[in-house]
């Protein structure tokens, strides 16, 4: 560093020489151009530049800042390097200045690293040449890159894309096109995918994007928008591009535009006025998010800006906090710069323990980074970072998220959360309270993969609770402040198990509003050590009041019904020809409005306190407005929400009709303070030609349940009420007593009809507006066709005499239903269907009566038991109860949505049996209708075509009991029985469970530790000299030993001259560890008793420093003297404090203390052994906390492991209130709840027992249930004529309207020929025909009836044809077929009436019926006669003939083909065969299922393949030749010489084609296989089948006998592999012989390595010719064969002699002389030379001149003593002085008294007076008087001389020594004195009102302190500085 320092001083000085010789000649300021290199502080704009080598500070004067790396001109004042250096700006425009009102960067500041994590590296593109490349930006898994980016949009919306780019384009391509990077990053908007796309290119990069000659950074900032969320199926791409250019593919391979370092970050704006004043930001490496992809450590870095611009942190404090809400203001790591709530996390420093057992200690401020690991971070934390910068305080905190835990943490209040059973549900709650009313009820829902499924976990998960007021100050509750309602209780949610919470406080407490944070911790409790907490999260939620109470929510735009046409169009569609009043040309959108219930309106403002949320499911008939989009969709869910009720829902309608989604409902549901308020829109939606339409604007439904229709619900099939159960009226009859009951839904169960009768009623609408009975339409009740219907029930008013048979309608607002009949009788079908006919009477009369009429239909559901039992009645859901059908009985519609399902009871004990009759069946897949059917859930479908009229349409299901179940129901009520003693045990359990803890709470005992303070306090102070004695004595005895013996040689003597005192340090250590022990344990038990603590008295260590001077030296020494000291005097410390407890009376305190320690143990033993395992767990942890007492000695501790136990184990199970314990609410609500549970249970269990016992009971019995379902026909498929009155002539639309119209001509004789259509009266009476009817001259030639559908043709009395559509057939006919024909329809009389004549066909069944059986015939051509020849048939009376070979004669005669007749080439032989007329030919013999080819060369092949050698077709062949199939490959076997298999071209035994040959001479597969049939060679390998000597394997046999070879035949050859009878060979290196002969020359045996000539192993050699040797770094050695050995070295270390001298471990001796491997020498005790030179001698005669040391310290018997520098035995003499510690010098007179000094190893005299500047004695002093006078400023020290007594500086001492006394109190000593050592800062604060009014002056001193501590008015030490602070107010 000076050598650094020193070249560039002389640097300096070398440019001032050039300096000033320049300046001499001219005074110009000069500019360089500089490098920046370093940011010193861009707040005071100081940077670190770069000029030829050399580095100095520079400065700007203007706003501008600057990035490491840019170029920079320097401005030098007069060219002197020594003054001020100036910045003025950028060499070029690449460099990223910008000012800071235009810069992105001073608005923004980076959140996350790169979120690119591919390696693009440098990008090289050509501007001659298109270039498009798309990547994708991550490695990382779609699914965890879609969580990091739903995490960082969560909290920021503002991204950055940026790059660096350089080019080097020539000028001709500086004109135009265009390179730079796009980013991809999909989203979605309203469930829709899409890509947010960015790009940054030449359009909007800095400088001249064509002329980057050096690297210039670009960026653009880009905001995602609210409404789109990150679509986490895909991920985003990046795309880099260059195009537009001019091209010359001569050119492409120039590279002359180059990108690098493309960046995809997460950025956050500044906050507003950041550019002013002092800002602070908080950032993390690599992101906010913890992850599997991304380090396990993040560096939190604070950023300061001052004006805008970064500052340096070197000069600031830094205080680093974790957010912890258990820290309060009396936590130890409560700091006021991070206030209540936050867990201060700097290192400390200066660590002193006090004597209460508490520690004082100083923070290290200076970290400008934070290293945060992720263990550190359990599902989310929160960290705070405060700078104190000149005297200024900034915050700033960021929260980090780790997403490798499996955990989560939120906090809610009680509405936001459902809980059925043990499952949760979130939905949209409120936060607000009707202000002093009711509680705050919270709930914190955990999860912790691992954890929080467990029940047993639940103790270790804990809350710390804090409230905030409006202005965020803290507010200081107790602790049992919240509530606990409920504590962990496991519930579910979407499949994870969570640990839920609920607390309470009143409302009457929350002012205005409160912030509540709660933290949540995991507590490791592990049995060997005290729990541990870990941080999980900490969340927060803010609460308020309102004075607000009731409200009414109300709809508008909503009761409106949307009436599609018959085509199923919609009423606002184009396609829509429904009636022209119910086509919707604008749909009004749908508000709300929220009233108090005086009436009043809310007003604006609380409006705004309120939020809604309209729910319209996807599937439902209302569809997206696109001026409305919806703010989001979710599970099917279109979702509309806000604030307020500015809102207007628009939407639109299908454009088709579905009836499953016109059942679904738009929901609206808000929050306003502490009300939820949830409303459906009524929109109805129906089909034009459904049950309640007739083709015009009006339309109706049967309603019940209310007393009117208006509240009364629809009570239609499908309508679900709140628990998703179809309400219908269902009825249940029972066949014993007679009864009929209705089936109660709301409240599941059975009631009698006759005590619950719910009357029917009709709500009609006009288009959307509802109608009115009496006022808009009458009604019509009836039981529909009841007659054919076998209806049991009729309505109110009818009777059985009359109403069933003519069903005379009852004309009446309602109805209510009663029997008509008791349907008795299990197999007959009772179907009841209610219609009602709703005749419209407003504005509808006319002349001809023609009204609107509406029909609505009900059927009757009905079960029928013969004896009615309790949970037996099954329940028919979904499927269908009407099908409509088009006017021509076809296309039925219906709703195929769900199938019939059973349900209601036990089904899998029954057999079910379904029957759908008539036109209902049940299709299978082929499309066969069948109409039974069993199993649970059926599929059921109304025919294509409704024909017959047959009213009796239904679904029937009876169940019979399975009597093979019985054993299973046998079996389940004994589990049954079992489960219930289960259950009761379980009870029993948990009554002993609380017992238990009951009694734990009733054996707690409050002890007042402070009680036994002064035993604890010499504890504590008796264990703080041990610590020191252990910590800091002995270890650093140790260590001191240890690094000596490591680095000093004269170190390495220790064991031999202090042995005794290593071995008395390691003593007194076990011993001091005994005495800690003794200390923790103190209890006054058999062996813990005061009696029984560890003296050290005997341990105190003796060295005599001069003594070991000579053999350790003088520092060794003099450091063991000083270590030694230390021990002793803490030893005294320690033996004093003891003789204080020995001395003292303390029994009463063993006594609490052992009271303490033991009521906490009699207290966790109140838990027994039957106790559920959390409890067991709770026994053991407070057992744990009770053993701890063993390892504590002070108050403080005692009191923080009491506290502790409070608040760790005992708080989350009970309530402390002093000295009395008892269960927290929500644990006997636990119970309490768990106890209904299993009593439920039991009473569940006893009903399933009773229910199966009742099913057993039905045993023999049926149980029958109908439905009645309703077919009609779609009565107004017209939609022009619906709405035309039937009386007047109307035109319009394209439509003429009239009752009869006519077309044709007027004869001459005024009859008409021609068409008339529509109505005809009929002759000689009063009635009408309808329909089209022609005319010839004015009699009727055709008639088709509208009304029948029939038709006639033809004139009367002429040969008509009639088409007749009965009732149950359908006819074509000639006239004179019936006798008789009505003159009012033209059709017979009587079908069964027939003349005999004519014909008839049955379209329907199939007949055709000729009525004369004589005469009728039918024949074709012009066979027309039973016997003819002609072609053609004849079929008669008299028989059927085909052509002349085919006749059937009604006399049993029957002609038909004869032997020998010809089909073709064919024939048909004597034996049945048909057989080629050759008989060479083919007999097909089917009696014996033969085919027999009449040539032995015949052959049958298939295709082209006609020849056994075909290879070219695909087929087979089979001839006498043989057989060939070729496909993918081919198959032959020949017959012909020698059989041949092969497949494919493998065609011989030496082919090399794919496939295998097999044949006499030998097997061949492929090229690698080959067996030869005549030697019975086997080879296999490369070139098998074509190279007999290749280089493959073989297996044969040769004269030595078998072998397998590979390039070889015999085991001599050594060219190859062999493996035989007579040997192995692997070609030359290696071979055995049959005789065990092994040669090798390579190899391993036993670890030795076999070579040539050689056996070695490591560096060792054994030779062929019997020498031996070894060589190596260290060694080199050798044996020869003649014995010779040499060797370079010989080491014998324990035993031996050489040269006379004896080989001992530690080196050579003899006689008694050593010479010793440390490098000594020495004769016993006698004398020695250690290994640094050092001798010692008994006598040393030197007769001339000694001369030592250097040369210059000479003795000589004539000179006398010359010295310089060095020792003189342990006197250290230089030529300063002579040092003495040992033998004695004389100076003067040198006796007692006299004049001089004597040392005589114990004591130095001395004559005369003593002189020092400073010093210390370390043993007494005895002197008669003394003075130690420091002057005025010094002190005194006085003694002697006329003193009563000695004097300090005014202190009075005693006899026993200097004491303190306090003042005024007689015998009272001080204990300690404080004084202020520093201050280190005030803050003063003013508040105060207006002019006159006073000021409140707040004003805190920071200071430290330190301390002199006195024992007994001793002083024993000094305590270091320790921050304080004192403050006043007035």
């Amino acid at each position: 560093m000076n050598n650094n320092s020193n070249i560039q001083n002389s640097l300096f000085e070398a440019m001032q020489i050039f300096s000033k010789r320049a300046t001499e000649n001219s005074n110009a300021t000069i500019t360089v151009e500089c490098l920046i290199t370093e940011i010193v502080d861009a707040g005071t704009n100081e940077y670190y530049v770069e000029y030829l080598g050399n580095k100095f500070k520079a400065h700007t004067n203007n706003n501008a800042t600057y990035s490491v790396g840019d170029n920079v001109y320097v401005l030098i004042p007069n060219g002197d390097f020594t003054k001020e250096k100036i910045i003025l700006g950028t060499v070029s425009a690449s460099a990223t200045i910008a000012a800071d009102n235009d810069s992105a960067k001073k608005k923004y500041y980076d959140i996350s690293d790169n979120l690119i994590d591919r390696e693009l590296g440098v990008i090289k593109l050509s501007s001659y040449k298109d270039t498009i490349v798309t990547k994708t930006v991550t490695k990382i898994d779609t699914v965890a890159f879609g969580n990091l980016m739903n995490g960082y949009l969560s909290n920021y919306r503002i991204f950055k894309l940026s790059f660096s780019a350089q080019t080097s384009l020539e000028l001709e391509q500086q004109t135009k096109g265009n390179y730079g990077v796009s980013l991809s990053i999909p989203v979605k908007r309203n469930g829709n995918a899409e890509d947010k796309i960015v790009t940054l290119d030449v359009g909007n990069m800095y400088g001249n994007p064509y002329r980057l000659t050096t690297w210039s950074p670009q960026e653009v900032y880009f905001k995602i928008d609210d409404e789109l969320e990150y679509d986490s199926e895909r991920v985003p791409s990046i795309t880099y591009f260059c195009k537009d250019f001019a091209q010359d593919s001569s050119k492409e391979d120039i590279k002359d535009i180059w990108l690098k370092d493309i960046s995809f970050q997460v950025t956050n704006a500044y906050p507003e006025g950041a550019e002013k004043g002092y800002s602070l930001t908080l950032t993390a490496s690599q992101g906010e998010y913890f992850s599997t992809f991304y380090a396990t450590e993040k560096k939190l870095t604070p950023h300061l800006r001052i004006d805008g611009k970064e500052t340096s942190l070197r000069k600031a404090e830094i205080y680093w906090f974790k957010e912890n809400t258990g820290i309060k203001q009396s936590d130890s790591k409560y700091h006021i710069h991070g206030g209540i709530g936050w867990e201060c996390i700097n290192p400390r420093v200066n660590v002193i323990r006090n004597a209460d057992g508490t520690e004082s200690f100083d923070y290290i401020t200076n970290m400008e980074v934070l290293a945060v690991q992720d263990a550190d971070v359990g599902a989310s934390a929160q960290y705070k970072c405060v700078v104190v910068y000149q005297g200024k305080s900034m915050a700033a905190a960021i929260t980090l998220k780790n997403l490798k835990v499996d955990a989560s943490f939120q906090l809610l209040t009680e509405n936001s959360i459902e809980i059925i059973k043990d499952k949760a549900i979130i939905k949209n709650g409120n936060s607000v309270f009707i202000k002093d009313t009711g509680t705050v009820e919270l709930v914190a829902l955990t999860y912790y993969a691992g954890i929080t499924h467990i029940r047993d976990n639940w103790t270790n998960v804990t809350y710390s609770w804090a409230r905030y007021d409006k202005d965020g100050k803290f507010i200081s509750d107790n602790d049992s402040f919240f509530k606990i309602l409920d504590y962990n209780k496991i519930v579910s949610i979407d499949g994870k198990q969570y640990y839920m919470t609920r607390v309470s406080y009143p409302v009457n407490q929350l002012e205005d509003v409160n912030t509540i944070y709660c933290t949540v911790k995991y507590i490791d409790r592990d049995r060997v050590k005290l729990p541990v907490e870990k941080i999980i999260g900490t969340s927060s939620i803010i609460v308020s009041t309102t004075t607000d109470y009731d409200f009414n929510l109300s709809i508008d735009g909503d009761d409106i019904i949307y009436k599609y046409d018959v085509d199923g169009d919609s009423p606002a569609g184009p396609a829509y020809d429904g009636p022209s009043t119910s086509k919707i040309t604008s749909i009004t959108p749908l508000t709300f409005h929220l009233k108090k219930l005086d009436g009043t309106e809310l007003t604006t403002e609380e409006y705004y306190r309120l939020k809604y949320t309209w729910e319209i499911p996807e599937d439902s008939l209302f569809a997206v407005d696109p001026l409305c989009p919806p703010t989001r969709v979710e599970n099917g869910i279109r979702y509309y929400e806000g604030v307020g009720n500015n809102f207007k829902l628009f939407y639109k309608i299908a454009q088709r009709y579905n009836l499953t989604k016109a059942k679904k409902s738009a929901n609206l549901t808000i929050q306003f303070n502490d009300m939820t308020a949830t409303r459906s829109a009524s929109v109805t939606f129906l089909k034009e030609g459904m049950t309640g339409t007739n083709g015009t604007a009006y339309s109706a439904l049967i309603v019940s349940g209310g007393n009117s229709a208006n509240d009364s619900k629809s009570v239609g099939y499908g309508v679900p009420n709140a628990d998703g159960v179809a309400q219908k009226l269902k009825f249940v009859y029972n066949i014993s007593d007679g009864n009929l009951y209705r089936v109660d839904y709301e409240n599941n169960k059975l009631v009698l009809w006759e005590d619950s009768i719910k009357r029917l009623y009709i709500k009609a609408w006009r288009d959307s507006s509802l109608m009115y009975h009496d006022t808009h339409y009458r009604v019509e009740w009836t039981m529909f066709d009841a007659k054919n219907t076998n209806a049991c029930f009729m309505l109110e008013g009818q009777t059985a005499a009359n109403d069933v048979n003519n069903n005379q309608p009852i004309q009446s607002a309602d109805v209510k239903l009663k029997l008509l009949k008791n349907p008795t009788d299990l197999n007959t079908v009772y179907s009841s269907i209610v219609q009602a006919k709703v005749v419209v009477t407003d504005g509808q009369n006319s002349s001809v009566n023609s009204n609107q009429i509406i029909y609505a239909y009900y059927p009757i559901e009905l079960t029928v038991v013969k004896t009615l039992v309790d949970g037996t009645i099954p329940s028919l859901d979904g499927g269908f109860a009407e099908v409509i059908y088009a006017s021509d009985g076809t296309n039925p519609k219906w709703d195929e949505s769900t199938p019939f399902t059973l349900k209601g009871l036990d089904l899998d004990y029954y057999n079910i049996q379904w029957e759908a009759k008539n036109h209902l069946g049940f299709y299978s897949n082929v499309g066969r209708k069948e109409n039974t059917f069993t199993g649970i859930q059926v599929n059921i479908k109304p025919d294509n075509k409704y024909d017959s009229g047959n009213s009796l349409n239904y679904v029937k299901v009876k169940l019979t009991f399975n009597e093979s179940k019985e054993n299973d129901i046998a079996t389940k009520q004994a589990e049954l029985q079992e489960e219930q003693k289960s259950t009761a045990a379980k009870i029993k359990a948990l009554d002993t469970n609380l017992s238990y803890l009951k009694e734990l709470a009733n054996r707690y005992s409050y002890t007042d530790v402070s009680s036994i303070s002064g035993l604890l306090k010499l504890q504590t102070e008796a264990k703080l000299f041990l610590d020191e004695l252990i910590d800091t004595d002995i270890k650093n005895f140790k260590e001191y030993v240890s690094m000596q013996k490591k680095f000093n040689d004269k170190a390495r003597l220790l064991d031999n001259y202090c042995g005794r005192i290593l071995s008395e340090v390691d003593s007194l250590e076990i011993k001091v560890k005994e005495a800690i022990a003794k200390l923790k344990s103190l209890d006054g038990t058999m062996g813990n008793n005061i009696s029984d603590l560890v003296s050290l008295k005997d341990n105190q260590i003796k060295f005599d420093v001069d003594v070991y001077i000579p053999d350790i030296g003088r520092e060794l020494a003099v450091s063991f003297d000083s270590i030694i000291d230390s021990i002793n005097n803490n030893i005294k410390s320690y033996e004093f404090k003891l003789s204080k407890i020995i001395e003292g009376s303390f029994d009463s305190d063993l006594e609490r203390y052992r009271e303490l320690k033991n009521n906490i143990k009699f207290m966790a033993e109140a838990i027994g052994s039957e106790a559920y395992s959390q409890y067991k767990r709770l026994k053991e942890d407070i057992i744990a906390y009770a053993n701890e007492f063993d390892n504590i000695t002070s108050l403080y501790e005692v009191m923080k492991l009491t506290d502790e136990l409070n608040r760790n184990i005992l708080s989350p199970v009970y309530e402390i209130n002093g000295d009395r314990l008892s269960l927290m609410p929500y644990v006997n609500d636990e119970f309490t709840y768990e106890k209904k549970l299993l009593t439920d249970k039991e009473n569940e269990n006893l009903k399933e027992q009773k229910h199966l016992a009742a099913i057993l009971s039905t045993k023999g019995q049926e149980i029958v249930h109908i439905r009645p379902i309703v077919l009609y026909f779609n009565r107004y498929e017209m939609s022009n004529l619906n709405a035309w009155d039937g009386n007047k002539v109307e035109t319009g639309d394209g439509y003429l309207l009239a009752p009869q119209v006519g077309a044709g001509v007027k004869e001459a004789d005024n009859s008409f020929t021609g068409v008339v259509m529509g109505v005809k009266k009929i002759a000689s009476t009063a009635n009408y025909r309808k329909g089209l009817f022609g005319y010839a001259k004015g009699t009727q030639s055709f008639a088709l009836d509208a009304e029948n559908g029939s038709a006639i043709f033809g004139k009367a009395g002429t040969g008509q044809i009639i088409v007749d559509p009965s009732e149950k057939n359908t006819l074509l006919y000639s006239s004179n077929y019936y006798t008789s024909y009505d003159p009012n329809t033209g059709l017979p009389t009587n079908y069964n009436s027939k003349t005999s004549q004519g014909m008839c066909i049955d379209l329907k069944s199939g007949e055709v019926h000729l009525g004369s059986a004589a005469t009728g015939k039918i024949y074709s051509g012009e066979h027309s006669t039973l016997g003819s020849a002609k072609d053609g048939f004849y079929l008669s009376h008299d028989g059927l003939s085909i052509g002349s070979d085919f006749t059937i004669s009604t006399q049993g005669i029957a002609k038909m083909l004869h032997e020998g007749s010809d089909f073709g080439n064919w024939k048909l032989d004597a034996r049945g065969r048909l057989v080629s007329k050759k008989n060479t030919g083919i007999a097909l013999d089917s009696p014996n299922s033969l085919i027999v080819l009449g040539s032995s060369d015949g052959a049958i092949y298939s295709g082209g393949h006609s020849s056994i050698d075909n290879d070219r077709n695909r087929g087979f062949y089979l001839s006498n030749e043989g057989l060939s199939i070729t496909g993918e490959g081919k198959f032959m076997l020949k017959t012909t010489g020698n059989p041949i298999m092969h497949t494919g071209r493998h065609d011989s035994l030496s082919s090399s084609q794919d496939g295998f040959y097999l044949s006499d001479d030998g097997l061949s597969i492929g090229s690698k296989f080959f067996v030869d049939a005549d030697d019975g060679s086997v080879r296999i390998g490369d070139g098998a089948t074509t190279r007999p000597n290749g280089k493959n394997w073989k297996i044969n046999t040769n004269s030595q006998g078998t072998y397998i070879a590979y390039n070889t035949t015999s085991f001599s050859d050594t060219r190859g592999v062999y493996l035989g009878t007579d040997g192995i060979r692997l070609n030359s290196k290696f071979s055995v012989d049959d005789r065990g002969a092994l040669s090798s020359t390579l190899g391993n045996i036993g670890g030795w390595v076999i070579g040539d000539r050689t056996l070695s192993a490591s560096n060792l050699v054994l030779n062929s010719n019997g020498s031996i040797s070894a060589s190596g770094r260290a060694y080199n050695w050798s044996i020869g064969t003649d014995g010779a050995a040499s060797f370079s070295k010989i080491t014998a270390d324990n035993s031996g002699s050489i040269g006379g001298w004896t080989i001992n471990s530690w080196g050579l001796s003899k006689n008694n002389i050593e010479l010793r491997s440390d490098g000594s020498i020495r004769n016993g005790t006698n004398w020695s030379i250690d290994s640094i030179g050092n001798a010692r001698f008994n006598n040393i005669t030197c007769n001339n001149k000694w001369s030592f040391g250097t040369g210059q310290n000479v003795w000589s018997d004539t000179g006398g003593f010359t010295f310089n520098s060095g020792s003189l035995g342990t006197n250290r003499v230089t030529a300063g002085g002579l040092g003495f510690t040992k033998g004695t010098v004389g100076l003067g007179t040198s006796v007692k008294g006299g004049n001089g000094i004597t040392y005589d190893g114990n004591k130095c005299i001395i004559a005369g007076d003593i002189y020092a500047n400073n010093g210390y004695f370390s043993g007494d002093i005895n002197a008669k008087s003394f003075l130690f006078d420091g002057g005025a400023s010094g002190g005194i020290l006085k003694m002697g001389h006329g003193t009563n007594h000695p004097f300090v500086s005014g202190l009075n001492i005693g006899p026993g020594g200097i004491q303190v006394m306090v003042p005024n109190r007689s015998g009272a000593t001080v204990s300690a004195i404080d004084f202020v050592s520093d201050i280190t800062g005030m803050r003063v604060s003013a508040d105060g009102g207006g002019e006159g009014s006073s000021v409140s002056v707040d004003v805190t001193l920071y200071y430290k302190k330190r301390s002199f501590r006195f024992d007994s008015g001793i002083m024993t030490g000094v305590v270091n500085e320790v921050r304080h602070e004192v403050g006043d107010s007035g």
